[in-house]
């Protein structure tokens, strides 16, 4: 995995697509379950040089070309491999699942006993099956935990017949929130 920068936007969806393609950056949705609501997030993502400072230097670029097109900045977040050395604020895992739409309860029973939270891009809809992301977060010094809880959360879903499509592990080395408008 190389080093992405995840930019969580609001505004006009046109200058966001517009915006993402003249950079080489995705445009995505991304909806969250979070406490039982949801909500739908705007998201910029590109793949971005390798090292904090680089990293860094490309997040304000992107962030200020987005607010040169009329588009507002809420989060700007860089996620580097796991197995790279730099300072890390946080540590992540992501599972992809797919399965069929009557699944989905035990998906949530499942992330809920492993304190991972469910996510889906709504956007990418199938009509046979579904695609449900699981995200866990702990800290910086926790990275024997988070391994350990990854295995068991992959071994649970395995065991509930859910197939899993990627896994991801991640250092986060940049997340600034700005203020909402």
């Amino acid at each position: 995995m190389s080093w992405e920068l995840h930019l969580t936007v609001v505004g006009a969806s046109g200058a966001l697509e517009a915006f993402a393609a003249s950079v080489g950056a995705r445009r995505l949705e991304l909806e969250l379950d979070e406490d039982g609501a949801r909500h739908v997030e705007e998201m910029m993502t590109l793949r971005v040089p390798e090292g904090v400072d680089a990293a860094r230097a490309a997040a304000e670029r992107l962030a200020r070309g987005a607010c040169e097109r009329g588009i507002t900045v809420l989060r700007s977040k860089v996620e580097a491999p796991v197995d790279t050395t730099v300072p890390a604020l946080y540590l992540e895992h992501h599972v992809r699942v797919r399965f069929s739409p009557p699944s989905l309860a035990a998906l949530a029973s499942i992330a809920t006993r492993h304190e991972a939270h469910l996510s889906r891009r709504p956007r990418k809809q199938e009509t046979d099956h579904e695609e449900r992301y699981l995200t866990a977060r702990f800290g910086a010094d926790e990275g024997a935990r988070e391994a350990a809880a990854l295995e068991a959360l992959v071994r649970a879903l395995a065991n509930a017949s859910f197939e899993i499509t990627k896994v991801e592990r991640e250092r986060i080395v940049l997340d600034h929130h700005a203020e909402a408008p």
